[in-house]
């Protein structure tokens, strides 16, 4: 099945949130559509400030978190993966 709009399920986009918010969570993109009918998650960084952090009501999410989402705690997560296998 397809489902191009399955996290505005509920008309709105909280269970987006709550993903982006979880600690487990790494910002990154797609495999470049290869597994589903269209995609392009090229603009995910931008959509990230732009949408969460300032067009967002009273849920926003502070730029220092998003900016560090989006670049040290994503770079640093590999370097953790390797360090555990040895």
């Amino acid at each position: 099945m397809y489902f191009p709009i399955f996290n505005y399920n509920q008309g709105s986009l909280d269970a987006v949130r709550q993903m982006l918010t979880h600690p487990r969570a790494l910002f990154g993109l797609g495999d470049a559509g290869a597994h589903v009918g269209t995609i392009c998650d090229a603009s995910f960084s931008t959509f990230m400030l732009s949408h969460w952090v300032l067009g967002r009501g009273h849920d926003r999410l502070p730029l220092s978190q998003a900016v560090a989402r989006e670049g040290q705690v994503t770079a640093a997560r590999p370097g953790r993966l390797v360090r555990l296998g040895h």
